[in-house]
């Protein structure tokens, strides 16, 4: 068996974090697997291990470790199972940790790699594993992979078994003990026939490099769902309103100085996508000509107007205007919101009435096909006190959120929708106002260096919920810092199955 490197890749379905008896199983396999391992004599030096294991998302425990170094880990307690998403991460691992091994050793053969999934059941019937599963082989095409059961009579383990003939297959075992089931695995992989040197270039000279670098995966979290699928179509009425903006700036203060990096990206949704219809969300962002504000709007048109992108539009273009003009006279926290809403309001009322050919419309006529949430932040560009923080301030009418991501997550600055004690309904609060006598606020909070103001359209917010789910956690990660312009979009557009609407996001980092 000696000669050559084996790559050994252990996936780990954490199972259902209320079974302490599957974390259990779970944990005990992999200490007697590792230790079954380093003490065999040919494999110790060998075997190249890796353990991870998935969730929603496929998190190292070891990665390509040679086995007689490997540490004992304990894997935590899981939650939802993608393998889907699991097939689709290893099968890139596996590139790396190839060509990894090839450039540093590269007398020695390495061995088309192992996959064992540890499993203690089948996948949830939602999860479309297949296709990524199809994937892995056709990138790693002599790769094995081989199911190991906690329990036996395992109903779907030849699912998972590949090859299931020729000379690279395995022989299948059901065992209710998966540790030796594992490790017989890894013997017969290791007496496998060894694999064919990894061929040099030695006449011809290697070609130059590219002079270009790069490349794109959608994002996704969860499972996408089958709209993950959808051709996107145009507007036929609104050629010029766009599928896709976004913008990647650094916003200087009054004093010339770099203070705020700045994101935005505001996608049409999979269902208008799908429908053809326009994007209905807009975003807008100016600094004060002082130098001293930086002016923020997410606004969302409500869906069931034909009209409310130019709502949302207005909202975000004559209301970043109008506040930063406010601004001029009076500091922050003396702005008038309600005037500002008003304001906006009256002047929703008047498009509409042109662009319905109505002279004087009711407000139901009005809010039926141009209405659009309104949600603004001013950051005062100037740390009080000659500190790092900035001073933030946030009005809202509708659902539309504004959030802090702070180093240990999220922090909402409302009420966090279809939370206990919130109540979704099909009615958005928009502009425009019904009544004159409605009352906004503003809410001040301090956004700390390093730190982000975070607006959002509720196709964001909403899979967001608190903030601490699956999406609040990916997205608290990848927003860490300011990513790439074209990234943060992507990323703002991420597929998760069921949330198909309009997605916008503006997020100002404190410098």
């Amino acid at each position: 068996m000696g000669g050559k490197t084996l790559p050994v890749y252990v996936l780990v379905d954490l199972g259902d974090p209320d079974r302490p008896d599957v974390t259990t199983s779970i944990n005990a396999f992999c200490q007697t697997f590792v230790q079954d391992l380093r003490t065999d004599p040919d494999l110790a030096d060998q075997v190249r291990l890796s353990i991870a294991h998935f969730g929603e998302t496929l998190s190292s425990c070891l990665s390509n470790v040679l086995v007689k170094d490997a540490a004992d880990r304990t894997l935590p307690a899981g939650g939802p199972r993608s393998y889907a998403i699991a097939f689709h991460m290893i099968a890139s691992w596996i590139t790396a940790d190839r060509d990894r091994l090839r450039s540093s050793e590269p007398d020695v053969p390495v061995a088309h790699p192992l996959v064992l999934v540890l499993t203690p059941r089948p996948p949830v019937p939602t999860d479309e594993w297949r296709s990524d599963f199809a994937r892995l082989t056709k990138m790693h095409p002599q790769i094995v992979v081989e199911p190991i059961a906690l329990y036996e009579g395992h109903p779907w383990s030849d699912a998972l078994r590949y090859p299931l003939e020729g000379r690279h297959a395995l022989t299948p075992r059901e065992s209710q003990d998966p540790a030796p089931a594992a490790l017989a695995a890894v013997r017969e992989y290791a007496a496998l026939p060894p694999p064919s040197p990894h061929p040099r270039r030695t006449v011809a000279p290697p070609p130059p490099a590219p002079d270009w670098e790069g490349s794109f995966t959608r994002y996704r979290i969860g499972e996408p769902g089958a709209a993950a699928a959808v051709k996107p179509r145009p507007d036929p009425s609104e050629w010029d309103r766009r599928d896709t903006v976004l913008d990647g700036v650094y916003i200087r203060d009054d004093l010339d100085q770099d203070r705020v990096q700045l994101r935005a990206a505001s996608v049409r949704g999979l269902a208008h996508r799908f429908a053809g219809t326009v994007r209905q969300d807009e975003y807008a962002f100016r600094r004060t000509d002082d130098g001293r504000h930086l002016v923020l709007a997410v606004a969302d048109g409500v869906s069931s107007g034909r009209l409310s992108h130019q709502a949302a539009a207005l909202v975000c273009r004559l209301g970043t205007k109008l506040v930063a003009a406010s601004l001029a006279v009076k500091p922050p926290e003396e702005l008038d919101w309600t005037a500002v809403m008003l304001q906006l309001s009256q002047e929703i009322r008047r498009i509409a009435a042109g662009l319905l050919q109505i002279a004087e419309p009711t407000h139901d006529e009005v809010v039926e096909q141009m209405a659009a949430t309104a949600l603004f932040g001013v950051l005062e560009l100037r740390p009080p006190d000659g500190g790092n923080d900035l001073v933030a301030h946030v009005a809202a009418v509708g659902d539309s959120s504004a959030w802090v991501l702070r180093a240990d997550g999220w922090e909402p600055l409302q009420a966090v929708k279809n939370s206990d004690g919130v109540v979704a309904t099909s009615v958005t609060r928009a502009l425009p106002l019904r009544s004159v006598k409605a009352e906004v606020t503003a809410r001040p909070v301090i956004v700390g260096r390093g730190e982000a103001l975070v607006l959002m359209s509720d196709g964001v917010g909403d899979p967001m919920m608190d903030g601490t789910g699956p999406v609040g956690r990916v997205l608290a990660e990848a927003w860490r810092r300011p990513p790439a312009p074209l990234d943060f979009a992507a990323q703002v557009d991420f597929l998760r199955k069921t949330h198909d609407d309009d997605r916008t996001v503006v997020a100002a980092w404190v410098e």
